[in-house]
Formats: C-alpha cells, structure tokens, sequence
C-alpha cells in the first residue's frame, strides 16, 4: 500500500536525459496507481449493490473494455505484471492511472455524503489519503507531469 509520507521530488533529474526523467516519472506514476488502486477498491466495497451495479454499467459507458478496471483483482493483476516493468511501461502505467482515476471519480459521483466520509476514513487508516480524500490532486500533478514530458520522453511520437 502507498504510504503517503513517501515523498516524490517535485523538481525532475536532469532535463536532456530522457532515461533519467522516465525512471523518475515511472516511479513516482506507479506509486501513485498503487495508492488509486487501493482507494478504488475501498471506493467499490463502501457503495450499495445497486451503487455497484450502476458504477459497473458506467464504466462500460465510459471506459475501455481491457478488463483492468471492473473488478478489484483483475486491476491488482495489472499492476503486478506493470512492477517489474514499470520504466519500459511507463505509458501503461500512466493508462492504468487515468482509468483508476476516472473509476474513483464515478464512485464519488454515485455516493452519499456519509458514503463519502466513510471512504475517505478506510483511506486515511490505510495511509493513501492526500491532499484530498482521494489522492486527485496527487493523481493529477503526476498526469500532468506525464503531458508536459512527453515530448522529452517519447520525440519520436512527437515529430510524426
């Protein structure tokens, strides 16, 4: 689980070598997908059933169909075939982190008040609260970082 008193740098390595910035952006992602995970799956066991059922047919609305994302141990799964690989894999990982994030936000959009707080006290208890009951603002600064180097990263994407 994400120990949230882990602290990332906010200032990248040394900007004119691009292996230097993914292993630096591919830690601090994953560390980040550990945390979403985990507040996804405490998201899904505070809804209703019938929150549930509705949560399952948005995400079939909303989302892609590479089953990582409905059920708990198929997005568990992901991530510990991503471990080992997460530097070749980094544009996975920042996937993974996009769906996680879109699933939280559709679990909070279908919550009570009461809902709410009770995700947000699991979250606290097992140390992947941030900022915010749910990591956004963690999970956003990390895509964000992901956008603003990816013509550092991938040049030969951006030159096609």
């Amino acid at each position: 689980m994400a120990n949230t008193s882990e602290t990332f740098p906010q200032q990248a390595p040394n900007p004119t070598n691009p292996v230097d910035l993914k292993a630096w952006l591919s830690d601090w992602a994953f560390a980040e997908l550990k945390a979403a995970n985990t507040i996804a799956t405490n998201g899904i066991r505070t809804l209703t059933v019938q929150q549930r059922q509705r949560l399952a047919e948005q995400c079939a609305h909303e989302m892609p169909a590479d089953g990582t994302i409905g059920y708990s141990f198929r997005r568990q799964e992901a991530i510990n075939r991503m471990k080992a690989m997460r530097r070749i894999y980094l544009r996975d990982t920042i996937r993974h982190l996009k769906h996680c994030h879109k699933l939280i936000q559709l679990a909070l959009g279908l919550m009570t008040t009461e809902q709410k707080c009770e995700w947000a006290a699991v979250n606290e208890r097992e140390g992947v609260n941030g900022e915010g009951a749910t990591r956004a603002i963690e999970r956003l600064k990390v895509l964000d970082k992901f956008e603003d180097l990816m013509p550092t990263l991938y040049p030969e994407q951006v030159s096609a």
